[in-house]
């Protein structure tokens, strides 16, 4: 993941000075993955690992809750209310006349 997320370039994956310590730390000489794998199947697993984690977070159940705008106001107050240091400039909803009035 730290690759991914730091946007290192997959062929640092075999620099000498990173090899050199994780034998280390480690006497596995296998630990590392290749650059393919960074650029295939390891890369697919945290593209989907993330995807998971944002689509639990993103989820929202309504129940039976009717969508006016009551609700929806609440609602958008309720998410911004979850990243308090976060500064909000606005909120994207659809063009229906409950989400306008939201």
């Amino acid at each position: 993941m730290h690759y991914f997320a730091t946007g290192i370039s997959f062929q640092r994956i075999k620099d000498i000075y990173l090899v050199q310590t994780v034998k280390i730390l480690r006497l596995d000489d296998g630990l590392l993955p290749t650059r393919k794998q960074l650029a295939t199947f390891l890369l697919d697993k945290c593209h989907e690992d993330l995807k998971e984690k944002i689509d639990v977070r993103m989820k929202v159940l309504t129940g039976q809750q009717g969508h006016d705008n009551e609700f929806i106001a609440n609602d958008v107050k309720r998410v911004f209310k979850t990243y308090e240091s976060t500064t909000f400039v606005g909120a994207v909803t659809d063009n229906t006349s409950a989400n306008k009035k939201a």
